[in-house]
């Protein structure tokens, strides 16, 4: 009973989804991110969402192998948006697809329960982004012992993040194109979005450097502002 109350918990803190908002881009396949210092981190570790599914990697065919067919499909827009080098847009959003798997997301385990996932919308659907668990430190140990965790609590064991934006904060590894969302809900509740940024903007580089040069200049002038 212990187990399966400190996995409800996590999993209700998981499946508390709110949007995180990605910055875009649009510059010539030459042109490379500008070389700005911010917080960064490495974000491996977090893109195994389990030991079957890496985000970036796995596919949407081989998760219905393993899992069985999604429960529902549907496309929604991304957070992410497009043509940002554009003083007066449109800047329209990067669709993604939302397939609900039977798949237990903190054992990886087949589940009775549908999990929301994110999905290319491309021929071949890949993983591109995830509520994912935090695992570092001693982060999953307050949970299970129903600490309720605070963006403080975050911060001591993820650092500074690349923008801290009061009850958002952004962690980007600009290394394997990914960005973690750590999301303080209306009910104080944590929730995550880890996003493959690279693979979503696979067919849009301009927008995925763009996209970088953004949040990197933001980052310092948030930096300069606090100081």
């Amino acid at each position: 009973m212990k187990k399966r109350s400190m996995f409800m918990a996590v999993l209700a803190s998981l499946l508390l989804v709110t949007g995180c908002s990605g910055n875009q881009s649009n510059t010539t396949p030459i042109e490379q991110a500008q070389d700005i210092k911010v917080n960064q981190i490495d974000l491996t570790a977090e893109l195994k969402f389990t030991e079957q599914a890496m985000i970036g990697k796995t596919t949407l065919a081989q998760m219905e192998k393993i899992y069985g067919p999604a429960v529902e499909k549907k496309t929604i827009k991304s957070n992410f948006r497009t043509n940002l080098k554009s003083e007066n847009g449109p800047n329209p959003e990067v669709e993604q697809e939302v397939a609900f798997i039977k798949i237990n997301p903190l054992t990886g385990a087949k589940w009775n329960k549908a999990y929301p996932l994110y999905f290319t919308k491309t021929a071949d659907p890949t993983l591109v982004a995830a509520q994912v668990m935090l695992k570092r430190g001693d982060l999953m140990k307050n949970l299970e012992s129903k600490k309720q965790l605070t963006l403080e609590d975050i911060k001591k064991v993820y650092g500074a993040p690349t923008r801290d934006l009061g009850r958002v904060l952004e962690y980007y590894d600009f290394k394997n194109k990914a960005v973690l969302h750590v999301i303080l809900t209306d009910n104080n509740q944590i929730s995550t979005m880890l996003t493959h940024y690279g693979l979503l903007y696979a067919d849009k580089q301009e927008d995925m450097i763009e996209n970088e040069n953004i949040i990197k200049r933001l980052s310092q002038e948030q930096g300069s502002a606090s100081k």
